[in-house]
């Protein structure tokens, strides 16, 4: 068993999102010996994700307000407020913010928040002016932490619908791996 840990609100650490979302990392794999991951993410509406799966992690999502719909694999699922998704290790994924939301996402073991640490930028230091999250820089990010991005954020339903279905997950991961 771990040692117990707490962390104040000011222990957080706040990373710009896409969008002009915000992420805090709530709690690393440090102080759970490598276990669960939590953070929390304020996006605005029209927010999208990467499509990707998480190779060694296990996902849930739990909407605290707002919106979204989330693909995993073949099945979409529309959350609100006090809805929950848990997305499968292997199985590929993605979402889009719908109405301005507050989500928290744990992910075991924990890791994720190295991708997010590299590909994001710490509030707590003044942002360089043009700074913006790229599709070059999320690869990169997710390359140096054993993570995988196919697809980058999506625009339509149906194109992230087309990009977790099984047969187009084996061909876009053949055209990530030959960039």
């Amino acid at each position: 068993m771990e040692t117990p840990h707490a962390a104040a609100t000011a222990d957080h650490q706040s990373l710009d999102w896409l969008n002009g979302g915000l992420r805090q990392v709530l709690l690393d794999r440090t102080p759970t010996g490598g276990q669960p991951e939590l953070s929390r993410l304020a996006a605005p509406a029209g927010t999208t994700s990467s499509v990707q799966p998480y190779a060694c992690e296990d996902e849930i999502v739990v909407m605290l307000s707002g919106s979204g719909i989330y693909w995993v694999g073949e099945h979409r699922f529309e959350l609100s407020a006090g809805g929950v998704v848990f997305v499968p290790r292997g199985v590929t994924t993605a979402h889009r913010i719908t109405a301005d939301a507050e989500k928290l996402t744990v992910t075991t073991p924990g890791g994720l928040e190295a991708f997010l640490r590299r590909v994001c930028r710490d509030v707590s230091s003044p942002r360089p002016v043009g700074w913006r999250i790229s599709f070059d820089a999320m690869v990169h990010a997710a390359a140096a932490t054993g993570q995988t991005i196919l697809v980058a954020p999506l625009q339509a339903d149906d194109a992230a619908r087309r990009a977790c279905s099984p047969p187009d997950h084996r061909r876009v991961s053949r055209l990530a791996t030959s960039r």
